[in-house]
């Protein structure tokens, strides 16, 4: 149903001249959609047939949404004797301008569901495999013990004490020499390196072959980012921030501090586009206390998305969505899902 949502952006603008959520960043907008309502003081020539047609467009809950975009196109059709909400008298003028451009807003409407919508979509190929990984390493204290790369094309995952690749072209996972005791791997960008922990350093290494070569010198490493600007933010177990460091070697540096109350910054889910933000998690003892935050690399502002929950992974798509591991995240979710 998010055909529907975007139709009732298009129309409250289209009626009112501004957006309905608005924000500079991406995650601006994600805190707007998720705690705030629309500026429901709509033109006073509003029909109040359309009033409510906005307001089950932009419905939180997906299941008090309008399915499709069917639905608001009869609504719009049959339209309401009733008499607006806000009985101002309108001019003719007006009142046909707000015909028009309802008219225009169930054209966008019918475009956006066309080309969002299931049937116009090529959906990729499923893939299924089974990978037989006899002495997987599974350590949740050490972060992710298995790596994706952003195409979907490779994996990399621990296993008999060091990392192996298995790209999904073929049928066997090789070891990733040089990389005994290595854990929690991220790839890079490009998907041609990965950088991991080994119990007191931060490495990377090229999966075309070649040595492994230390970034920085770390204890207790746990989880990390690699981001296209070519820097690696990653968190240690124990009370503290976030780090830095070029991923080409230098001294890492603290980029987040705990506040009263906080036991830990880490769990860091990715960098979000254009690597101006990134997510992470802040805990205080339990799964369900903890905070999913957005991370400003570019002016240390943090924004608290969500409570209840960390790890959480942002989705690209339209409207943009976060999962994350936690109960009561999911249900707040479920209940505001946008």
């Amino acid at each position: 149903r998010s055909d529907i949502w975007a139709f009732g952006c298009c129309l409250y603008e289209a009626l009112t001249g501004n957006k309905a959520f608005d924000g500079d960043t991406v995650p601006d907008i994600l805190s707007t959609v998720l705690q705030t309502e629309p500026d429901w003081n709509l033109p006073g020539a509003t029909p109040a047939h359309v009033r409510r047609l906005l307001h089950r467009c932009l419905e939180k809950n997906v299941l008090l949404r309008l399915r499709d975009i069917g639905e608001a196109r009869i609504e719009l059709a049959t339209g309401d004797s009733a008499p607006s909400v806000e009985p101002r008298r309108a001019s003719p003028g007006w009142r046909g301008y707000a015909v028009a451009v309802a008219a225009t807003a169930v054209l966008v409407g019918v475009v956006v569901w066309n080309l969002t919508s299931p049937r116009a979509a090529v959906s990729p190929p499923v893939t299924r495999f089974e990978i037989d990984v006899p002495d997987l390493t599974v350590d949740l204290m050490t972060g992710n013990p298995v790596a994706i790369s952003s195409d979907g094309t490779r994996l990399v995952y621990v296993a008999g004490g060091q990392l192996h690749l298995r790209s999904l072209n073929e049928l066997e996972a090789q070891p990733v020499p040089n990389t005994t005791g290595g854990y929690s791997p991220f790839f890079s960008p490009d998907g041609e390196s990965v950088g991991f922990f080994t119990p007191t350093q931060l490495k990377r290494v090229s999966l075309r072959g070649g040595s492994a070569s230390t970034i920085a010198e770390v204890s207790n490493g746990r989880s990390g980012v690699w981001g296209t600007s070519d820097d690696i933010v990653f968190d240690v177990m124990g009370p503290t921030g976030l780090l830095k460091v070029p991923a080409a070697g230098g001294t890492p540096e603290l980029i987040t501090e705990l506040a009263e109350g906080e036991l830990d910054h880490g769990h860091i889910g990715q960098f979000l586009p254009a690597d101006a933000w990134l997510t992470y998690g802040i805990t205080y003892g339990r799964w369900d206390d903890a905070s999913i935050v957005f991370h400003s690399l570019v002016t240390g502002e943090n924004i608290r998305v969500l409570e209840g929950g960390e790890n959480a992974v942002y989705s690209q798509k339209r409207p943009p969505r976060i999962r994350a591991r936690g109960r009561a995240v999911r249900d707040r979710l479920r209940s505001r899902s946008a």
